[in-house]
């Protein structure tokens, strides 16, 4: 249904208001990774300028992490034009049956890129998902799984 006029004296239709809270499907575009043969369940809704989102990801023997930082499309354009503002919270299992890792959603260019912290010997800091951030990423046996679900201010 897209954007609903909330203003003083806007008029409603039935249909706007049945519209509003309603979860729909997407399919986000996948940057850095392959999706190959893994389950997607991406909902969104929206409820006048801001968009929720819940994203759901099982991996699976043709899913494939490279480097340079996993990313996944909005499912609405965002309006702000700011880029790294945080958008999103969740987890990420690289191994299903091994460790949950926190991660975060920064919105850069369109895109949800999620982040998750790392450490060495002398600090602890946030860096991109990628094949080996925050651990490397199965794809047999027991697949990585990933869990994000935020908001953001569509156009």
């Amino acid at each position: 249904m897209g954007n609903i006029d909330f203003s003083a004296g806007a008029v409603l239709t039935a249909a706007q208001l049945n519209d509003i809270g309603e979860w729909k499907s997407w399919t986000p575009t996948f940057t850095n990774w392959t999706k190959g043969n893994a389950t997607v369940d991406a909902k969104y809704m929206q409820v006048g300028e801001t968009i929720y989102y819940q994203f759901y990801y099982l991996g699976q023997s043709t899913s494939a992490y490279t480097t340079g930082g996993m990313r996944f499309s909005l499912p609405v354009t965002e309006s702000t034009g700011l880029n790294y503002q945080p958008t999103g919270v969740g987890w990420a299992r690289p191994n299903t049956a091994g460790t949950i890792y926190s991660i975060f959603g920064l919105e850069i260019a369109g895109n949800i890129v999620m982040y998750s912290q790392k450490t060495t010997l002398d600090f602890t800091f946030n860096d991109v998902l990628d094949s080996a951030t925050p651990a490397t990423w199965l794809t047999s046996g027991s697949y990585a799984d990933i869990f994000l679900q935020g908001w953001y201010k569509s156009v």
